[in-house]
Protein backbone atom coordinates (compact mmCIF):
# COMPACT_ATOMS: atom_id res chain seq x y z
CA UNK A 1 0.00 0.00 0.00
CA UNK A 2 1.82 2.74 -1.06
CA UNK A 3 1.46 5.73 1.52
CA UNK A 4 2.83 9.72 0.70
CA UNK A 5 4.74 10.99 3.15
CA UNK A 6 6.35 14.60 3.35
CA UNK A 7 6.36 14.45 -0.96
CA UNK A 8 7.88 11.00 -0.37
CA UNK A 9 6.03 7.61 -1.47
CA UNK A 10 6.77 4.60 0.50
CA UNK A 11 5.31 0.94 0.90
CA UNK A 12 3.66 -0.30 4.09
CA UNK A 13 3.62 -4.01 5.25
CA UNK A 14 1.48 -3.43 8.33
CA UNK A 15 1.57 -5.09 11.67
CA UNK A 16 -0.36 -8.96 11.64
CA UNK A 17 0.43 -8.88 8.02
CA UNK A 18 1.93 -12.08 6.90
CA UNK A 19 3.62 -12.42 2.86
CA UNK A 20 5.59 -15.12 1.23
CA UNK A 21 7.24 -14.66 -1.90
CA UNK A 22 9.63 -11.99 -3.56
CA UNK A 23 9.11 -8.66 -3.21
CA UNK A 24 10.75 -6.01 -5.19
CA UNK A 25 10.13 -2.10 -4.66
CA UNK A 26 11.11 1.04 -6.17
CA UNK A 27 10.91 3.29 -3.45
CA UNK A 28 10.78 3.15 0.11
CA UNK A 29 9.34 0.43 2.82
CA UNK A 30 8.55 0.24 5.69
CA UNK A 31 7.84 -3.50 7.36
CA UNK A 32 6.01 -4.38 10.77
CA UNK A 33 4.53 -6.89 9.51
CA UNK A 34 6.25 -10.46 8.58
CA UNK A 35 7.99 -11.46 5.18
CA UNK A 36 9.35 -14.61 4.20
CA UNK A 37 11.40 -15.38 1.12
CA UNK A 38 13.50 -12.35 -1.24
CA UNK A 39 13.10 -8.73 -0.29
CA UNK A 40 14.69 -6.20 -3.07
CA UNK A 41 14.37 -2.51 -2.54
CA UNK A 42 15.60 0.47 -4.36
CA UNK A 43 15.08 2.58 -1.75
CA UNK A 44 15.21 2.90 2.04
CA UNK A 45 14.02 -0.44 3.75
CA UNK A 46 13.00 0.40 7.65
CA UNK A 47 11.89 -2.95 9.58
CA UNK A 48 9.68 -1.73 12.64
CA UNK A 49 9.98 -3.32 16.32
CA UNK A 50 7.36 -5.57 15.15
CA UNK A 51 9.04 -6.51 11.80
CA UNK A 52 10.03 -10.07 10.83
CA UNK A 53 11.80 -10.63 7.68
CA UNK A 54 13.10 -14.14 6.81
CA UNK A 55 14.26 -13.50 3.86
CA UNK A 56 17.48 -12.32 1.54
CA UNK A 57 17.41 -8.84 1.37
CA UNK A 58 18.86 -6.16 -0.40
CA UNK A 59 18.13 -2.46 -0.38
CA UNK A 60 19.98 0.89 -0.42
CA UNK A 61 19.79 1.51 3.47
CA UNK A 62 18.45 0.05 6.00
CA UNK A 63 17.33 0.37 9.52
CA UNK A 64 16.44 -2.43 11.22
CA UNK A 65 14.23 -2.07 14.39
CA UNK A 66 12.64 -5.98 14.44
CA UNK A 67 14.21 -9.36 13.28
CA UNK A 68 16.25 -10.35 10.50
CA UNK A 69 16.98 -14.26 9.34
CA UNK A 70 18.76 -14.16 5.60
CA UNK A 71 21.47 -12.85 4.30
CA UNK A 72 21.36 -9.23 3.66
CA UNK A 73 23.48 -6.52 1.30
CA UNK A 74 22.77 -3.18 1.69
CA UNK A 75 24.64 -0.17 -0.97
CA UNK A 76 24.70 2.53 1.68
CA UNK A 77 23.98 2.14 5.36
CA UNK A 78 23.01 -0.26 7.37
CA UNK A 79 21.32 0.31 10.96
CA UNK A 80 20.92 -2.19 13.82
CA UNK A 81 19.00 -0.65 16.07
CA UNK A 82 18.92 -1.45 20.25
CA UNK A 83 17.43 -4.88 20.87
CA UNK A 84 17.08 -5.44 17.05
CA UNK A 85 18.35 -8.66 16.02
CA UNK A 86 20.18 -10.11 12.51
CA UNK A 87 21.62 -13.25 12.02
CA UNK A 88 23.07 -14.06 8.48
CA UNK A 89 25.79 -12.40 6.78
CA UNK A 90 25.86 -8.54 5.86
CA UNK A 91 27.69 -6.94 2.63
CA UNK A 92 27.89 -2.87 3.44
CA UNK A 93 29.41 0.23 3.22
CA UNK A 94 28.67 1.35 6.62
CA UNK A 95 27.56 -0.24 9.54
CA UNK A 96 26.09 0.91 13.28
CA UNK A 97 25.07 -1.55 15.93
CA UNK A 98 23.61 -0.16 18.63
CA UNK A 99 24.25 -1.06 22.60
CA UNK A 100 21.92 -4.69 23.02
CA UNK A 101 21.38 -5.36 19.52
CA UNK A 102 22.29 -8.95 18.38
CA UNK A 103 24.15 -9.63 14.92
CA UNK A 104 25.32 -13.11 14.68
CA UNK A 105 27.26 -13.49 11.39
CA UNK A 106 29.65 -12.31 9.30
CA UNK A 107 30.05 -8.94 7.95
CA UNK A 108 31.99 -8.00 4.91
CA UNK A 109 32.55 -3.85 4.77
CA UNK A 110 32.38 -2.73 0.76
CA UNK A 111 34.53 0.56 0.29
CA UNK A 112 33.56 0.68 -3.83
CA UNK A 113 29.87 1.38 -4.05
CA UNK A 114 30.15 -0.53 -7.51
CA UNK A 115 31.67 -3.21 -5.77
CA UNK A 116 28.12 -3.52 -3.78
CA UNK A 117 26.28 -3.04 -7.41
CA UNK A 118 28.10 -6.10 -8.76
CA UNK A 119 26.63 -7.91 -5.81
CA UNK A 120 22.63 -6.65 -6.66
CA UNK A 121 23.65 -7.51 -10.41
CA UNK A 122 24.59 -11.04 -10.34
CA UNK A 123 21.43 -12.78 -8.28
Amino acid sequence: MPIKNNNMEYTLIAEKTFIEGTIEVEGNIRIDGRLKGKLVVKGNLTIGKTGIIEAEVEADNCVLAGKITGNVTIKNKMEIEEKAVLIGDLKTRELIINEKAIFNGFCKMIENPQEVEKTFNTK
